[in-house]
């Protein structure tokens, strides 16, 4: 996903948010959240943050 929105020539791109493993910290809405900014260094990229998926369109959007 990310590395698609990448060769589509995006530069501030946005990801379903996913719940950490075991506390473990995953990315946060707010793309200026330091493992937000780390990510997106790591990528290469201006910005990197979620977006929550409604329960219903879930499947719906891994599917594409």
């Amino acid at each position: 996903m990310i590395y698609t929105a990448i060769s589509n020539g995006e530069t501030d791109i946005l990801v379903p948010a996913l719940d950490g493993y075991e506390g473990t910290k995953e990315l946060e809405l707010a793309s200026n959240y330091w493992i937000n900014k780390c990510a997106a260094q790591y990528y290469g990229v201006n910005s990197l943050g979620t977006f929550q998926l409604r329960e219903d369109n879930d499947l719906d959007y891994f599917s594409e």
